[in-house]
């Protein structure tokens, strides 16, 4: 039945699955430890970290939603052949080879080792990544199911750890670490939240599209609907797992890695139950992460291939590289996949504001440029990442601004978009699509 009007209670139920999508993966252990370097400045850290998580998120949602969820045509005003090659780069990588990978090992270093040091994790690894394709295959009723049952158990076990954090004194810490604001907001790339609304956004809209709504400005009123429910309840959970980390740090030893710290954290709070609650949320964050990104990397590769690779050959094969690369743990995963997100976090965060002002850009040119100049610096950024320090070309470009502090790509991405504009303007006529 078609109609332009859905339930609140529909709108919500898509707000909390989306919230529990963007917040498992490894998103649960990253505030923590941020809070715990910043100290004192632990709010700014905070803030720069909502802005590159949820904020850009929330974004990114937007602009898909204008695109109605279409990967292509978020990039397509690029090149079509960049569309697909950026699609299926940022699906790869917040699927199968980073995020994915990353729950399940999560899940075995909080849920599962402190209670079963001599668990094996390959056999972890095929119960978990079992659960996942079961619920991926079935995928028609997964917003529902995470939105209905798993988000509500999540944010209450949440709220109960970071309440009882705040109220239980602890000393003051002493420490106030510098540029928290920028640190904060290149933590939030770890996320990868800003990344998913690429395939995301396609799977919220179909779900919509399944309960009736079939005009476009309604499935885009009610995307941005869903996007603000779980970015403000993002903001507000990070928010309190941040203040956690910087108020439990007089009390902890250095060199705690991630996983380490929410351990000792949840149970100086809470005690060997905290720990219980802590596994329980981490299996429930984790395991709704990984079946919405599995069900989405499905869902983009067999549309891009008009159906000719099948959707659940897709997902079987994409659980068994996540099940396979979840075993080299959650720090092995952070460190490789740097590199990686510093070189496509800076192209979809400006195709993503290049999208909100499509209205205004006349000529498809100004994407091209715009998109190449950064493509082309957060590539040398990347090589820096990598651990490339000494390259004469890594070196040059270290000396323009905002570069020392993670964000060298931003005046080049000014300088393209003014030369295309420019070009645009007097040179070329316009030719938007």
């Amino acid at each position: 039945m078609k109609k332009d009007i859905i339930k609140t209670k529909d709108v919500i139920v898509s707000g909390f699955a989306l919230f529990a999508i963007f917040f498992g993966a490894g998103n649960l252990i990253l505030p923590p430890f941020m809070g715990l370097q910043a100290g004192k400045s632990w709010i700014l850290a905070w803030i720069g970290f909502s802005l590159s998580g949820p904020g850009l998120t929330a974004l990114g949602m937007i602009a898909m939603a204008k695109n109605q969820g279409d990967a292509e045509k978020f990039a397509g005003k690029v090149g079509i052949k960049f569309s697909i090659l950026l699609g299926s780069l940022v699906i790869l990588f917040i699927g199968p080879l980073m995020s994915v990978p990353r729950t399940g090992a999560t899940t075995f270093e909080i849920s599962v080792l402190p209670f079963f040091p001599n668990f094996s994790p390959l056999l972890f690894s095929i119960i978990f990544f079992g659960i996942t394709l079961y619920f991926s295959i079935s995928k028609s009723k997964i917003i529902d199911i995470i939105g209905t049952y798993m988000t509500p158990f999540l944010l209450i076990t949440l709220l109960t750890i970071i309440l009882k954090g705040i109220f239980t004194p602890i000393a003051n810490t002493a420490i106030a670490g510098s540029n928290q604001l920028s640190i904060g907001f290149l933590e939030g790339y770890h996320t990868m939240d800003s990344l998913s609304p690429m395939v995301i956004a396609g799977m919220i809209i179909s779900n919509f599209k399944e309960k009736g709504i079939e005009s476009k400005n309604a499935l885009t009123r009610y995307t941005v609907y869903t996007e603000l429910i779980a970015a403000t309840g993002l903001i507000l959970i990070y928010g309190g797992l941040t203040f956690l980390g910087a108020k439990i740090s007089p009390i902890v030893s250095s060199g705690l890695g991630r996983t380490e710290l929410l351990n000792v954290m949840v149970n100086y709070l809470l005690g060997s139950y905290g720990n219980i609650f802590l596994s329980i949320i981490v299996a429930l964050a984790c395991l709704t992460t990984a079946i919405g990104l599995t069900t989405a990397t499905g869902d983009f590769f067999s549309k891009v291939s008009n159906n000719r690779l099948k959707y659940k050959h897709i997902v079987i094969v994409s659980i068994l590289i996540s099940a396979f690369l979840s075993i080299i743990g959650v720090e092995g995963i952070i460190s490789f996949s740097v590199p990686i997100l510093v070189t496509l976090y800076p192209v979809v965060i400006v195709l993503t504001f290049l999208n909100l002002l499509d209205d205004y850009i006349k000529n498809s040119l100004i994407y091209k440029t715009t998109v190449y100049f950064t493509l082309g610096v957060s590539l040398i950024i990347g090589i820096e990442a990598a651990g490339f320090k000494d390259l004469f070309i890594v070196k040059l470009f270290s000396k323009f601004p905002l570069w020392k502090i993670g964000f060298g790509w931003v005046s080049f991405s000014f300088l393209g978009l003014i030369l295309g504009i420019v070009f645009s303007k007097f040179i070329i006529k316009p030719n938007k699509r």
